[in-house]
């Protein structure tokens, strides 16, 4: 993905009709719960860690109770693998971490009007990785590695989830949301084919919003 797609995709969240509009930042934590196969021998995990995700977002009515959403949100992931040596060398313990710009694009359908507002979302996410580091351990060595060259920069995941949003007073809304992402892209770049990794989490976030 070219470095110039992003600005316009954040760009394209002030492009939206402006009628009942809302503009809100967001932030929570990812529980990263990815499905990977490794052709290679492995002793333990993946072991998936909780990591940060927040960003900004917008929507604007399509019809009734209905509006789209999208999203602009950074997020890391974090997997921990525990590789073993047929050969009978220490095993080595690798942690990778990714770096990702995602953006989800999704239809949520309000269950209610008034101050409590219950909603329902789902949609897809285009994911944008930017960066990618393991970090190894073994023995009581430590050694860090770009490996940007085994995983694919971009990632598309289904997005099902729901949340509420609470207005506070005039145009402000406090919002939280959960989410289940499930990932359809083999993130993988084993030239093989031998590896499979997808990427699977459930998101919970807050934030706050407002109508302009």
């Amino acid at each position: 993905m070219k470095p110039r797609v992003l600005p316009v995709l954040a760009l394209t969240l002030f492009a939206l009709p402006a009628a009942a509009q809302h503009f809100g930042i967001k932030g929570g934590v990812n529980l990263n719960r990815d499905s990977v196969s490794l052709g290679l021998p492995i002793g333990s995990g993946p072991s998936d860690e909780t990591t940060l995700v927040g960003g900004v977002a917008v929507d604007a009515e399509v019809w009734d109770q209905l509006r789209f959403q999208m999203e602009v949100l950074y997020q890391r992931r974090s997997t921990t693998i525990t590789f073993l040596d047929s050969t009978g060398l220490p095993p080595i313990e690798t942690e990778y971490r990714l770096d990702y710009f995602v953006v989800p694009l999704l239809l949520r359908y309000d269950l209610s009007p008034g101050p409590f507002i219950p909603y329902a979302v789902a949609g897809t996410q285009l994911g944008f990785r930017f960066r990618a580091h393991a970090e190894s351990r073994s023995a009581g060595n430590t050694r860090d590695d770009d490996v940007g060259d085994q995983f694919k920069r971009t990632d598309v995941a289904l997005v099902v989830g729901g949340g509420v949003a609470y207005r506070i007073r005039g145009g402000v809304f406090l919002t939280g949301d959960l989410r289940y992402v499930h990932g359809l892209t083999n993130i993988s770049e084993n030239p093989t084919g031998a590896d499979e990794w997808k990427t699977r989490s459930l998101q919970i976030m807050g934030g706050v919003a407002f109508r302009f």
